[in-house]
């Protein structure tokens, strides 16, 4: 009897271990998923991040050219186009024709720019 109880022990003894082994091995199971699950979400978030951020930089970007064309565009009005009116104007006094991009040209060049 006293070899039945030992035996008992035994296989009860190995049983926990066996438990706390699975157990154990779940929990890591687990907790590796958790960890690669929050690892995949950290990399989706930069490579979102960096994708907002691309796109910021290029509207940024898409509105310093649209600036630089409307300053641009102003200047032509504000400064070559009476300078082309002038030289139209001296132009027709005289009888001689030229043509706008010509007159352009002339009026950038008497300006400087």
């Amino acid at each position: 009897m006293t070899y039945l109880s030992r035996t008992a022990r035994a296989l009860s003894r190995s049983s926990i271990r066996v438990n706390n082994m699975t157990l154990r091995s779940m929990t890591t199971i687990g907790e590796n998923l958790k960890a690669k699950e929050r690892f995949e979400e950290t990399r989706f978030m930069k490579k979102q991040d960096a994708m907002n951020l691309d796109k910021m930089k290029q509207m940024k970007e898409l509105k310093i050219e649209e600036e630089e064309h409307m300053r641009g565009e102003a200047l032509h009005r504000e400064v070559v186009e009476p300078v082309m009116k002038d030289a139209a104007k001296i132009l027709e006094e005289t009888g001689d024709s030229v043509s706008d991009a010509a007159l352009e040209n002339l009026s950038k060049w008497k300006l400087d720019l």
